[in-house]
């Protein structure tokens, strides 16, 4: 497979290089691949998705085109080009290429992608892949290191303080060392100082197989009824690095609410889609005296519904009393593409009574065959 980056299957900020340390964020394309089948056509999958840009920060349009690479429009694929609109609201725009099937052993082939952003002079390039079936099966592409993030709840302790750790996970080799850093989001509604103390900026090393950090908070008793109040930590790593969420948040909750609510955890963080469903818990937590009901919902990411997940919603109900946890499974979409780890997440809203949800949310990475990641992500408490 010739590819344009050392890690394969990476999502990449597919521009030049002086863009890329001005801009330091997420790509604005997503790569895609597949394999070639030996007659007719498939689709080959990808994508296009917002991000701000300098000069073009508000809506915009982006022309895109094929252009050859080892692969050859007309023999190996159908030429195509065309413009998509982004915009915060209209954050993805799912695009394809027609790959042309054929019995002959060949190298595996590239198709060049070229982009424009129109009214701004950034422009990109990267490379879609075909993965030639008919000869010897090629080596598989060598591993990557995917760092899982965690989100906690905390309920404030009555006197004095409690500890709480922000879980980060390592998937994958654990040969090299690796760095990842963190600073605290100023979204946050949770007052440093007061409702908790600890680096609001710092690195955490994970050494020579070493698989598991933590971001040390303590979370400080008070008296006030405030509901919930989060700590969201923003996250960042250097090259060869997957982080599929970018951020990891605190829930802290009131030790005397009075009315008890629930969060939601995904059992697994990290799933292969051949291994599905994505399996999701919702506890209540606090006082249960009450009934309560919650809607939940399941939201895109980098994974899209319909085509690499089955979308859920629906409300969960709790009668006076009850406490059992409920579980929501998520099925998930198999395929013969290849692509980088994905994500979607599974959300809460409109407890009834009003009352505090956290975590409101809890997201889950979608990997394939081709990752090579080894999943050993498994939630407390989670029955499997």
């Amino acid at each position: 497979m010739r590819m344009r980056s050392s890690f394969p299957g990476l999502l990449l900020l597919l521009g030049s290089a002086s863009a890329f340390a001005a801009l330091n964020q997420p790509p604005l394309l997503v790569p895609g691949g597949v394999i070639e089948g030996d007659s007719g056509s498939r689709s080959l999958s990808f994508g296009i998705r917002w991000m701000a840009l300098p000069g073009a920060p508000g809506p915009y349009q982006v022309q895109w085109r094929t252009v050859d690479g080892a692969a050859l429009a007309g023999s190996d694929y159908v030429a195509a080009s065309g413009t998509v609109s982004l915009s915060p609201q209209q954050s993805f725009a799912p695009l394809s290429v027609m790959v042309l099937g054929d019995s002959e052993i060949e190298p595996n082939e590239d198709i060049r992608l070229e982009y424009d952003v129109i009214g701004s002079a950034f422009s990109g390039s990267g490379s879609l892949w075909i993965s030639d079936d008919d000869g010897a099966q090629p080596p598989p592409p060598p591993p990557i290191v995917l760092i899982q993030a965690l989100d906690v709840g905390a309920v404030e302790p009555s006197s004095g303080e409690t500890n709480v750790g922000v879980m980060l996970l390592r998937l994958g080799p654990t040969a090299a060392a690796v760095d990842v850093d963190f600073a605290v989001d100023p979204i946050s509604t949770a007052t440093h100082g007061s409702d908790w103390t600890g680096a609001t900026v710092g690195r955490l090393s994970f050494a020579p197989g070493q698989t598991v950090r933590r971001i040390d908070l303590a979370v400080r008793a008070d008296s006030e009824i405030e509901g919930v109040e989060t700590i969201r930590f923003s996250l960042s790593a250097g090259p060869g690095v997957v982080l599929p969420r970018q951020h990891a948040v605190v829930s802290l909750r009131d030790a005397g609410a009075a009315t008890g609510a629930a969060g939601v955890i995904a059992c697994r963080r990290a799933v292969m889609e051949h291994d599905g469903p994505a399996r999701f818990v919702v506890r209540r937590h606090g006082d249960s005296s009450m009934a309560l009901s919650v809607n939940y919902a399941t939201a895109d990411g980098s994974a899209r519904a319909g085509a690499d997940y089955t979308a859920s919603a629906g409300t969960l109900s709790w009668a006076a009393g009850d406490a059992t946890p409920r579980v929501i499974d998520v099925a998930l979409a198999t395929d013969s593409q290849v692509e980088p780890p994905e994500s979607f997440a599974m959300v809460l809203s409109n407890p009834q009574p009003a009352s505090p949800l956290g975590p409101a949310s809890a997201a889950v990475v979608i990997l394939d065959a081709h990752d090579q990641i080894l999943v050993d992500d498994f939630a407390p408490g989670c029955d499997d």
